[in-house]
């Protein structure tokens, strides 16, 4: 990763970008979320969220969450061992982020840092869901309360983070009308392109929540043939139902056509099956070729759906929601950074007196 303060440079990557720019449209969002902007809230009370499956294993599990009256949030497993959200304690684990040993945390902490609303949660599993926050937006909706003045940080000035994979994240001070705007653009292989901006608010989060987890090309294909497949394979311990997965013929077709990526598929296999167990065709947005195999209408705009861009605005909040104890304004432009980059980019922030309230 590379920092740079060349506004030129920032100038230059930005003048680079697709043109064609998603914009959200004004009845995509809830307009029953009465949050006010300058407000921090929390629940009103213990509650307790039913019906929820754990994204690894795919356990049935339950999770409770309770009001917080200060700020920073921290997320605790059945056996009360805590696991705080901070920077220090936030890692990218394959696809997926963890905070202490709580697996994908991502979304509620999207969700935090977009609705403004802090609580903690207590878990009967080691994973939240992977698809979820619409179900509990409904559930904690009615119990939702005012709880103090909303804190605000920003850059002390523009900042550059360029990665490797020539993808990047720009950060950018607030105005002073203390709003958080992203502006992401993904590019696959080079070829589909999609590009939204939009300006972060309760009411429009609650819309765009819905936007599913994407599964592109390899992990794509493996996902749906364990779907297509998984009543053949028997129940055994994760290690050998993963090696009898393989076995498919329709796996072994696919590790045919990869080449000399074989290797990888195989370990994408070990290292996803139990993952796999909490995916679904209707809890992951499935992309092959360019195309989504299980569109959501909701999303469809202008003759396009571009619920994966909107998928990777929520996986650019989580990110922001690791400076926990304020809320992020300014401007975020990002390309085709994934979770591996939104860690590093947010440790050094906080690492460097890089930020201002």
């Amino acid at each position: 990763m590379k920092i740079s303060y060349n506004r030129n440079e920032m100038q230059n990557l930005i003048d680079d970008r697709e043109s064609s720019i998603f914009e959200i449209p004004e009845n995509w969002q809830d307009n029953d979320i009465n949050i006010k902007p300058d407000k921090q809230y929390t629940v009103s009370k213990t509650l307790s969220i039913e019906n929820l499956q754990s994204t690894f294993h795919a356990q049935d599990m339950v999770i409770k969450v309770l009001w917080r009256e200060n700020w920073v949030s921290e997320y605790w497993l059945k056996n009360s061992v805590s696991h705080k959200v901070s920077c220090d304690n936030a890692h990218n684990w394959g696809n997926w982020i963890r905070i202490g040993d709580i697996k994908l945390c991502e979304h509620v902490l999207a969700f935090q840092q977009a609705m403004r609303i802090n609580f903690d949660c207590i878990l009967s599993e080691d994973s939240f869901p992977i698809w979820w926050l619409d179900s509990f937006l409904s559930e904690i909706k009615p119990h939702i309360k005012e709880s103090w003045n909303l804190n605000y940080i920003t850059v002390k000035q523009p900042i550059l983070f360029n990665f490797d994979n020539w993808w990047y994240m720009i950060l950018e001070p607030d105005d002073g009308n203390n709003k958080l705007i992203i502006d992401h653009q993904i590019s696959h292989n080079n070829f589909w392109v999609q590009r939204v901006s939009l300006e972060v608010t309760p009411r429009v989060f609650s819309y765009i929540l819905k936007a599913r987890t994407n599964a592109f090309d390899n992990r794509s294909k493996i996902a749906r043939i364990f779907l297509d497949n998984f009543w053949k394979v028997p129940f055994l311990e994760s290690s050998q139902k993963s090696e009898s997965f393989a076995q498919l013929s329709d796996i072994n077709n696919l590790l045919s056509l990869e080449g000399g990526k074989s290797n990888r598929v195989i370990e994408e296999i070990m290292e996803s099956t139990d993952s796999l167990l909490g995916v679904n065709y209707d809890n992951v947005a499935f992309i092959e070729w360019w195309t989504i195999i299980n569109p959501n209408p909701l999303f469809n705009y202008k003759g396009e759906n571009i619920e994966p861009v909107l998928h990777w605005v929520i996986d650019k909040l989580w990110a922001i929601g690791l400076l926990w104890k304020w809320s992020f304004v300014g401007k975020i432009t990002t390309f085709s950074t994934g979770h591996k980059e939104d860690v590093e980019a947010m440790k050094y922030l906080d690492k460097n007196d890089l930020l201002e309230k």
